[in-house]
């Protein structure tokens, strides 16, 4: 695997969300270890990867959720086209997010990669400058009645 984008040197950034019916967790520092305990446990786990360009992380992270080894090298090939490959036990889709950069309100696109299995979502995010994702978050958090 070879990350094709922007060249980043900043750490990726793991957090997560798991939640059921009747419990919730949330994460927002994870580390590999935090996801290895939460994967098979009975609810849905949300993990958000921010920054794709640490290929052994994202390799790992691919490697504990058996997501085949083409769709790891779409997710760190930042050119990706938009599309949505079903591979069996996961559906793997991939499109442009718009958000406007926090400093200077310029439009700002990047790759995001969503990886949907049975009960877990694998977002990630070409970036850290900011996502779409808050008002879902919101939602968790507010226990889904708004």
């Amino acid at each position: 695997m070879v990350h094709i984008g922007s060249r980043k040197t900043e750490a990726v950034s793991l957090s997560f969300f798991h939640y059921s019916e009747k419990d919730f967790f949330e994460k927002t520092t994870a580390q590999m270890e935090d996801l290895v305990s939460f994967k098979d446990k009975p609810g849905i786990l949300w993990l958000n990867i921010e920054g794709v360009h640490d290929v052994e992380k994202i390799r790992k992270i691919a490697e504990l959720f058996g997501i085949h080894p083409l769709v790891m090298e779409d997710i760190v090939n930042t050119d990706q086209r938009p599309k949505i490959e079903d591979f069996g036990h996961f559906i793997y889709i991939v499109a442009r997010m718009l958000t406007t950069h926090s400093r200077t309100d310029e439009l700002v696109s990047e790759q995001v990669s969503f990886v949907l299995g049975r009960n877990w979502v694998l977002s990630f995010q070409e970036g850290k400058e900011g996502d779409v994702f808050d008002p879902v978050r919101l939602g968790l958090r507010q226990g889904g009645d708004n």
